[in-house]
């Protein structure tokens, strides 16, 4: 019984802590350096042609997502020794976040 107790105050402080859940990092992986920029240009290329309701459920998607990237990293201290800190780590944006931004807002990708 004790460890049951032991347990569930444990699971108590953590879930009061006020650490975020942590976030899944999306990442792409890419043969060469040359393919990345056509398929990040491709990107650029589609967000731009969006429609203004498509826009901003992307950039709605993707600033949620960098908020709870920045509140996990500032709540972790996962900043320190990062040239920007948190916000380095937080702002990015690269091909994968929009491709799940646009699955996310029921867009179909051509990249």
């Amino acid at each position: 019984m004790k460890k049951i107790g032991i347990v569930f105050i444990l699971f108590f402080i953590m879930s009061c802590s006020g650490i975020p859940p942590k976030p899944k990092i999306y990442y792409d992986d890419f043969e060469s350096m040359d393919e990345a920029e056509i398929v990040s240009q491709k990107s650029v290329e589609q967000m731009n042609s969006l429609s203004k309701k498509d826009y901003d459920c992307v950039h709605k998607f993707v600033k949620n997502y960098q908020k709870s990237v920045l509140d996990y990293c500032i709540a972790t201290d996962g900043g320190n020794g990062v040239g920007g800190g948190c916000a380095h780590i937080a702002l990015g944006w690269n091909v994968a976040l929009t491709r799940k931004a646009f699955s996310e807002c029921g867009i179909s990708t051509r990249f």
